[in-house]
């Protein structure tokens, strides 16, 4: 038997203060995504907030078929910097940690 680890997942934080959130509930859309809520561990902010999780493409195809989910499988080119010297996006707030 394949003895699978739980690794921790990224926590999400709050995007007022930064601080860890905690879901609360959540609720799936499609096959492919889902909405969760959370709220601010921080009392002193107490923020709620709504994210969505969506699956993005195939990493390794399942060895089962779902008609309905129809997803590309994971291409390399994808996660490649542009070497052209384009300029690269704003930074980003890290919601994730």
């Amino acid at each position: 038997m394949k003895v699978i680890r739980r690794e921790r997942l990224p926590g999400i934080a709050c995007p007022v203060c930064n601080t860890k959130a905690m879901v609360r509930t959540s609720l799936q859309i499609t096959e492919t995504m889902r909405e969760i809520r959370l709220v601010c561990t921080d009392d002193d902010c107490d923020c709620s907030f709504v994210a969505q999780v969506m699956v993005s493409h195939i990493v390794r195809p399942s060895k089962k078929q779902n008609p309905r989910v129809l997803l590309p499988i994971g291409n390399q080119n994808l996660r490649k910097l542009p070497t052209d010297g384009a300029a690269n996006p704003p930074p980003q707030p890290d919601l994730f940690h």
